[in-house]
């Protein structure tokens, strides 16, 4: 990334700003070393954010590993399914703070949501918890 050019990053509640230096490249980047994690742009909503990503329509059940944690396919469902199946492939199935943190932003809107009413949101309130605590954690997306 160009000295003074930065990722437009924006946590819901919070108007927009500027992010700068490796901070906002840690956001995008993925585990490959490719920014803007595949063309997610995270300034967007997550129904934007949700058309940049693939389907993922042959995911019949994603488990974060260590905490037992499972999301299936349905309704109400579709967009967990498919940013966690987009970070199992990007970061390489190792859900940390860096990972965790590209997925907030896909989340984008409903961050604020879950952070005021924990247990709202269970599958943001796992990535909150990795950021937070520092913790690790592997996704398992099976097919």
């Amino acid at each position: 990334m160009a000295r003074g050019v930065g990722l437009r990053v924006r946590r819901a509640g919070a108007p927009q700003q500027q992010a700068r230096g490796r901070g906002a490249a840690r956001l995008a980047r993925a585990k490959d070393g490719s920014h803007a994690a595949r063309g997610i742009v995270v300034a967007r909503g997550l129904k934007e954010n949700l058309a940049s990503l693939p389907a993922h329509e042959d995911v019949t059940l994603v488990t974060v590993k260590e905490t037992g944690h499972t999301i299936k396919p349905g309704p109400g469902k579709m967009a967990s399914v498919r940013i966690y199946a987009e970070l199992e492939k990007l970061f390489g199935g190792k859900l940390d703070s860096t990972a965790a943190e590209w997925a907030l932003g896909v989340y984008d809107e409903y961050v604020a949501e879950a952070k005021e009413v924990p247990g709202s949101h269970p599958n943001i309130d796992i990535l909150l918890g990795v950021v937070e605590e520092g913790a690790e954690y592997t996704v398992v997306i099976d097919k």
